[in-house]
């Protein structure tokens, strides 16, 4: 029976069957939610969606000002005592209140580890990496199910799990070097040959070699140039000191091919050079100011365009893939079986479309992912009243396109410079949180209205994809970006 405000019952007695395979020992019942106003129910989940949003107002900004491993760290510091704030809380205000800070550590966990994780493995390695990240968590799903389904009804041994790993990823952090190609973005070139060092003697590689990174041989020369032309144009006159002019000359007598730093097999990692040559033209315009300042960001207009686009590409792939979701409930049958299926169309269309990525590219990733989406969507509108039993086949082909789009969004980052990727991340996931909360409201509407807006939106995110800027169309700029300065 239902204990209501001011000490009175609701005359509705509640029988759940425990001998059901679909009923669980969960939040519903530590926190009884059968008797909560749905409203607090449902604000559970808005509470975390809305951290998430305001977490990418800053957080992922942190990481392109503080480096990648300190709020990686922290968040995943404050994730485990939230986590055990919710495993303990037996009030329903309290656990609303964790959700929203388990949100604002969100980004912290996903957006800037994800390029973290990026930055730490070779260049080659980066989509396979990032694809294995998206099927890992689509793959929680199946686990999930597989748990409930056969194991246990009861939640805690899973949450325990997920507080255990969450704490040694806290601790293993301590051991982590900081990215080397971010630091390398910001000329720190000492700690990023430190931070390669560190990861060469985890790895049980040697690397003896002394060697210069190629924008700092570029840095060297440029400031062998300027005391060069300081010397010729000083005429005695001046108030420059006679100590300044003196080392300028004695650098003007060495050869001038000679590079102010003398390193044997001097050369560059491709290992932590950016691939696209735009990146660093964009980073050597920000020497003399302030690195990885937006501002630099917005004045270049390949990058500001790619990040209005890629910004509509997220909102259109998250809305979507959270709405199609909400259509599995019109599939038949038992709940974790038909949850399984669907997250084996999910991690299916991860792996396809991470394998195919960098052979066709950013922009046809994305036309065909969501075209796949599109025609999805149509059949659904169009046959779902008289062919009811394919309809979980369309349901599952409309998420198959864009759970596809959903990878190629994460994967697309990799377009923008180390110096934003953090926070160009952050920006588009700021506003994919807000279109997510609208999913299940727009999922509520008489059908078949959902899958239309599913329709549109799926198509016009086609469109925009068409004026994506393609890493993959610059292949030879590309090589040139990986080419390798050798000195004597």
């Amino acid at each position: 029976m239902c204990q209501r405000e001011k000490g009175f019952y609701d005359a509705t007695v509640i029988h759940v069957d425990w001998t059901s395979h679909t009923s669980l020992h969960n939040w519903v019942d530590r926190l009884d939610l059968v008797c909560e106003q749905p409203w607090k129910i449902g604000f559970i989940g808005s509470m975390y969606q809305f951290g998430w949003a305001m977490g990418c107002l800053f957080v992922p900004r942190l990481g392109d000002v503080l480096g990648r491993r300190l709020p990686f760290f922290i968040s995943l510091g404050c994730s485990v005592l939230v986590y055990l704030g919710l495993i303990l809380s037996q009030n329903i205000m309290l656990t609303m209140t964790l959700f929203f800070f388990l949100g604002l550590s969100t980004p912290g966990k996903s957006n800037i580890a994800y390029v973290y994780l990026l930055e730490l493995v070779p260049t080659d390695w980066q989509t396979y990496v990032g694809t294995a990240l998206l099927f890992a968590d689509g793959s929680t799903m199946i686990i999930l199910s597989l748990y409930f389904r056969y194991l246990t009804k009861d939640w805690l041994a899973f949450q325990i799990y997920g507080i255990t790993a969450t704490t040694l990823a806290f601790f293993a952090t301590m051991l982590a070097p900081e990215s080397p190609k971010y630091l390398y973005s910001y000329k720190k070139y000492d700690r990023a040959r430190a931070s390669l060092a560190h990861i060469a003697r985890i790895n049980r590689v040697e690397r003896n070699e002394k060697y210069i990174f190629d924008t700092e041989y570029q840095e060297d020369m440029r400031n062998r140039k300027s005391i060069r032309i300081l010397s010729a144009s000083w005429d005695g006159r001046t108030a420059l000191s006679q100590e300044i002019v003196e080392d300028a000359q004695q650098i003007n007598q060495s050869e001038d091919r000679t590079p102010l730093l003398k390193v044997q097999g001097a050369r560059t990692s491709d290992y932590i050079g950016s691939d696209n040559p735009a990146d660093r033209d964009l980073e050597t315009k920000v020497d003399n100011k302030e690195q990885g300042s937006l501002k630099e960001l917005i004045k270049d207009k390949r990058h500001f365009r790619n990040l209005i686009l890629l910004l509509f590409l997220w909102v259109a792939s998250a809305f979507n893939y959270n709405l199609i979701n909400f259509q599995l409930k019109y599939i038949k049958g038992d709940i974790f079986t038909n949850t399984i299926v669907s997250s084996v169309s999910e991690v299916s269309a991860y792996l396809i479309s991470g394998a195919l990525y960098d052979k066709i590219g950013t922009r046809i990733s994305f036309i065909i992912s969501f075209v796949i989406a599109v025609v999805g969507s149509i059949l659904l509108i169009t046959l779902s009243d008289s062919h009811q039993n394919l309809i979980p086949v369309m349901v599952l082909g409309s998420k198959f396109g864009i759970s596809a789009s959903f990878n190629v969004v994460y994967l697309a980052n990799g377009l923008f410079p180390a110096l934003y990727s953090s926070t160009t991340f952050g920006i588009c996931n700021f506003f994919a949180r807000f279109s997510s909360m609208l999913s299940p409201q727009i999922a509520e509407v008489t059908p078949p209205i959902p899958m239309q807006i599913f329709c549109v939106t799926s198509l016009g995110a086609a469109v925009i994809a068409f004026f994506i800027s393609d890493k993959a169309s610059e292949s030879e700029e590309k090589k040139a970006a990986k080419s390798v300065t050798s000195t004597q």
